[in-house]
């Protein structure tokens, strides 16, 4: 198990840790062991807060670790914290502090520390809290889908069948299995049911044995009349073939299976297999150029190898392919941040569509991608029936595949009971339920349907793609989270919601000519749990119903450029209703904000009811201002004190020292806790008035505010709008 494994290294690393004290100033080391002490107690109480808290202050101490020792402090407090998130349901920030903790490993790695184990399990952590959400189009142009110019590649569509049967109404491929040296792939031809210029057959070439002896004697060239048999038999067909030779290599049972036989043994058996595939290919390529090769590993290897340790390299090979199947899993735990859980895709990390991801990432840039053998067990070898699960994710899988992949060329279904475990769709043995399922997805892919000659749209693309003359623009969305919580997609064209959803593939479709000629917005928003993404694109529609579309910035104020400092947290602030422009075209990020505004900001943030609160509250603040509503709640509620009993100032500008104030009141109003933290002050700690003092500090603590360059806080000075922006933009992703 993972966990024992990372269990076992922490320890030591602690040790490592605790008995290490190199820091260049005794200011520098007392605040890190003041930071330190207050994270090991924040653990044993198990205050998630103070645990954020006092890691960020750890950070703060050592902003830029390139020293072992150093990498050390900061590490394993960063992949607590980015469990936190994640059991939050702040996935962006557990993505960024799983991303921090492997961009530090590479320091001890560099030492000669072996972090492989904590890499091998923190990056599927990583890859599940980090999949960027993307909104997808149909399209019809195939120079929106990738290609290789592959051997036996066709130019868009998804090839897909099975073994063991053929329907011509949903297959337009099959999956044939011969064993090495036994049987000759001629004497299953009666299974191949066409032999046409468009269809595919996939060629299981699987090794008896999978073990060293069957690859040396292929390497010694034993093999060698074999497969020249075979191959101009191949080579004598009228379809397009893949011989997928040395299938699931990563996780035979003959590869070493400890350290010690894995340093003894794993570079002989990688190397062999390598030699092994590419003599077969060199003789495929000679004798059936019509065929081509296929590196098949499977989607999780045995714990001491990777996908990419036996690729045999691109000359060798000309499609690579993976085993994807997915089914209940009996050890799942439902823990989150389990390094065990992501890694084998149990529990909250069950997803096909992530375990593709890392061959697309590792593979996807050069070579068409194949599914080689995929399944849904209805049925296991204990008597145990999850129709319902295998229905669920199949479907699931189906609806996105070729949507989020468009590298995917082929997918083959495993329709073959394998013991007492059964996955068998279509024949005596199979499930019609589940067949019919099987059929109605194929029938909806827009790719899958090409590659049957039906349909004039090849496949779908990522939006900013789209550039052709078409009707309806029919968009889709993708977004995954280790989460059972819905996942809601908004879509607004130029300032409308014209649809709120929560049904996946969150499908939207806009009618080209009920647009209008000329250029539109479209804001699409995708929001899970505490994790939001906001997405922008501008449309623009030809006279002769043309349509392309190009990515959006957030906001678009002529005196807020992307390069300006505060860019993000006030397209943050406007996207949240928090902040309006000054007008339409400005933001006026460098003026000064009144007390009003930050109220009404406040009040904003909460959502409150503006004709309840429409009343007099100060002498200064009557009912029926724009204020008005914003300044009575945050009276009534103790947010806000005034200046006086009966004025409340509102046209001032804000202090820094006020802001901080009222929003540690705003974040006590919602239940919310700040505390102190370290005992470091500012340079200017004198000038802090004494009602604001301790809110100062708290707001400090908590990340909302910073002080100057010269050390100080500058209490008394006034809050720009910007300024504003990043410290609510804070606000909001510390307390979601």
């Amino acid at each position: 198990m993972i966990t024992k494994r990372l269990a076992r290294a922490a320890g030591i690393l602690l040790l490592v840790s605790v008995f290490t004290n190199s820091f260049s100033s005794a200011i520098r080391a007392e605040t890190y062991w003041q930071a330190q002490a207050a994270y090991v107690e924040a653990l044993e109480k198990g205050d998630e807060g103070e645990i954020i808290d006092s890691v960020r202050r750890i950070e703060a101490t050592i902003p830029n670790p390139t020293t072992l020792d150093e990498a050390l402090r900061i590490m394993f407090p960063s992949k607590k914290i980015a469990g936190i998130y994640e059991s939050r349901g702040q996935y962006d920030l557990a993505a960024q502090y799983y991303a921090r903790f492997l961009e530090l490993t590479a320091i001890p790695t560099a030492e000669g520390v072996d972090y492989s184990e904590y890499i091998k399990g923190v990056t599927p952590l990583y890859r599940h809290n980090a999949f960027k959400p993307t909104v997808y189009a149909e399209t019809a142009d195939v120079r929106n889908i990738p290609y290789y110019s592959a051997r036996a590649e066709q130019r868009a569509g998804v090839y897909h069948g099975m073994c063991d049967v053929y329907d011509e109404e949903i297959s337009n491929s099959c999956l044939l299995y011969a064993t090495f040296f036994d049987e000759d792939i001629g004497d299953f031809y009666w299974q191949l049911p066409k032999n046409t210029e468009d269809f595919l057959l996939v060629v299981g070439w699987n090794v008896p044995h999978e073990d060293l002896e069957d690859l040396e004697r292929i390497v010694s060239g034993e093999a060698d009349e074999y497969m020249r048999r075979n191959l101009e038999f191949l080579s004598s067909l009228n379809c397009r073939v893949l011989i997928r030779f040395g299938a699931e290599v990563n996780c035979w049972q003959s590869l070493p299976d400890s350290p010690e036989a894995y340093d003894k043994e794993a570079e002989n058996f990688i190397e062999t297999f390598k030699a092994a595939f590419r003599r077969v290919a060199d003789a495929a390529h000679t004798y059936a150029p019509n065929a081509g090769m296929v590196y098949s590993p499977n989607d999780i290897s045995q714990w001491y190898f990777e996908p990419e340790d036996f690729y045999p390299g691109d000359e060798y090979v000309d499609w690579v392919g993976m085993s994807a199947y997915m089914n209940v899993q009996p050890a799942a735990t439902g823990e989150l941040s389990s390094a065990d859980e992501a890694y084998y895709c149990r529990g909250y990390y069950e997803d096909q569509i992530i375990k593709i991801q890392r061959f697309i990432d590792s593979f996807g840039d050069r070579k068409p991608i194949i599914i080689t053998e995929g399944g849904y067990r209805y049925q296991n070898s204990a008597g145990d029936d999850t129709p319902e699960h295998a229905a669920a994710m199949m479907e699931y899988f189906y609806t996105y595949v070729a949507r989020v992949y468009p590298q995917i060329k082929c997918v083959m279904y495993f329709n073959t009971n394998f013991g007492a475990n059964k996955y068998c769709l279509f024949g005596k043995d199979g499930n019609e339920e589940l067949a019919e399922l099987y059929k109605r997805l194929l029938k909806n892919d827009v790719a899958m349907e090409y590659s049957m000659g039906r349909g004039e749209r090849c496949g779908y693309a990522e939006l900013t793609r789209i550039d052709e003359v078409m009707d309806t623009l029919d968009l889709s969305a993708f977004a995954a989270y280790p989460s059972d919580e819905p996942i809601q997609v908004e879509y607004r064209l130029d300032g409308a919601v014209t649809l709120t959803t929560s049904q996946y593939p969150y499908e939207c479709s806009y009618s080209v000519a009920d647009m209008g000629v000329g250029a539109h917005r479209l804001f699409v928003k995708i929001s899970c749990k505490n994790t939001v993404t906001r997405l922008y694109y501008n449309l623009n529609v030809a006279g002769n119903g043309r349509i392309t579309v190009s990515e959006a910035p957030p906001i678009e104020f002529s005196d807020v450029q992307r390069d300006f400092w505060g860019y993000e947290s006030i397209a943050f602030g406007v996207e949240n209703g928090m902040f309006k422009g000054v007008s339409e075209t400005e933001f006026s990020p460098n003026s000064e904000l009144t007390r009003a505004m930050f109220v009404t900001i406040l009040g904003r943030l909460y959502g409150i009811d503006t004709e309840k609160y429409d009343v007099d509250s100060f002498d200064d603040s009557p009912a029926g201002q724009w204020f008005s509503p914003y300044v009575a709640w945050a009276k009534e509620n103790g947010i806000v004190n005034g200046k006086t009993e009966n004025e409340f100032d509102p046209s001032s500008p804000i202090t820094r020292e006020q802001m901080c104030a009222i929003i540690v009141r705003y974040a006590q109003y919602t239940g919310e806790t700040m505390r102190i933290g370290s005992e470091d002050i500012f340079a200017d700690d004198g000038d802090i008035s004494s009602y604001a003092r301790e809110s100062v500090y708290m707001a400090m603590n908590a990340g909302l505010v910073n002080g100057k360059d010269s050390g100080k806080f500058e209490p008394a000075s006034s809050a720009t709008r910007a300024e504003t922006a990043a410290v609510m933009s804070r606000y909001c992703r510390r307390f979601p």
